[in-house]
């Protein structure tokens, strides 16, 4: 009798939850390599599924959202979002940088459970690049480099809505210290200006730093470089550093200098397999087209100026990140911050 009785609630806590509500789950986080090198890449790793027979319809107005918070990595791009996996498919992926966070939208409906014992769903990965330094106390602490991921359903479709359900985190830690420590990082439109402050924490055989601005804050250019005030590249202490450059010369530089230099070097390598006679035609020309394309430039970089002039509080969205080259030649970044308006 007791054992009917225990197979009777079994069988009624299958039906419950086959009817009417989905499962999405998230589990099995994980960051590798761990310890992983600074400038180095890492995979991300968690697992989606659907953990009942009922399928997780797709909401047109509220579909199920999944959101990654990243903590010392910033992802990778293969032209868009470097995010693969058999789970990664039912959804769409993008990037805000001002918050360093991944949100995958619901993009399709997603399947129930055709058995107990086949979910529906897989892994998800997801490329990044370590940006800071982590010591086995900071990935136990949750402030190592790794990634926080919680799912946000679609009301009323999720039968189980626990903590270890839908929020899950895997956090890993470096095997050696950042060249430079970055301390604050702000970046402001005023007067006119794009104007730069960071701190140095620490700095070890550091050269130099890279400004680097993006149009979306994915893509960016390198628009000038400030060389480390340290002795022979070192110190433990804060270094404080500014920059600032008119906006009008960003934006050209951001929006021509790089079409324009590109166009020059293909016509000079074009140049380069013709005879000499040839040769000095196509080099006259390009020189021709050089200087035309350039009065097109500072006709452009004019506008832009006015346009900044005339219409403050209008600035167009800029991202700003500090690169980092050390006396090697590697290269590291700081985290990327959103242009404000003083």
């Amino acid at each position: 009798m007791k054992k009917s009785v225990v197979c009777l609630f079994f069988v009624m806590a299958v039906l419950g939850r086959a009817m009417g509500q989905s499962d999405p789950q998230v589990s099995s986080p994980s960051v590798s390599p761990s310890p992983a090198a600074v400038g180095g890449t890492v995979t991300l790793q968690f697992t989606f599924q659907n953990a009942n027979t009922t399928p997780l319809v797709k909401d047109p107005t509220e579909p199920t959202r999944i959101t990654v918070s990243l903590n010392k990595v910033n992802p990778l791009f293969n032209g868009k979002l470097d995010i693969t996996g058999a789970g990664a498919a039912y959804f769409d992926w993008t990037y805000d940088p001002a918050t360093e966070t991944i949100f995958g939208t619901q993009n399709k409906n997603i399947p129930g459970m055709p058995d107990p014992f086949t979910t529906i769903g897989g892994p998800v990965t997801i490329k990044a690049t370590v940006t800071a330094a982590s010591t086995p106390t900071d990935a136990n602490n949750n402030n190592g480099d790794g990634f926080n991921v919680n799912i946000v359903p679609t009301p009323g479709t999720d039968v189980d809505v626990s903590e270890g359900s839908n929020n899950v985190s895997s956090y890993g830690y470096t095997d050696a210290a950042l060249p430079v420590s970055f301390g604050a990082l702000s970046a402001v439109f005023t007067s006119g200006k794009l104007s730069i402050d960071w701190t140095a924490l620490t700095e070890v055989n550091n050269d130099r730093f890279l400004i680097e601005v993006s149009k979306d804050g994915t893509h960016f250019v390198a628009i000038d470089s400030v060389n480390s005030k340290t002795l022979a590249g070192s110190a433990a202490d804060n270094t404080s550093y500014h920059y600032e450059k008119a906006l009008h010369e960003v934006t050209a530089l951001l929006g021509v200098a790089g079409p324009l230099a590109g166009l020059v070097a293909v016509l000079l390598v074009l140049g380069m397999g013709l005879g000499v006679r040839k040769r000095t035609k196509t080099l006259v020309s390009c020189f021709l087209l050089t200087a035309g394309l350039g009065l097109m430039a500072a006709s452009c970089r004019k506008s832009g100026r006015e346009a900044v002039e005339l219409a403050p509080g209008k600035n167009p969205e800029l991202f700003v990140r500090i690169g980092q080259v050390n006396r090697d030649g590697a290269v590291s970044y700081s985290k990327i911050v959103n242009v404000t308006q003083e």
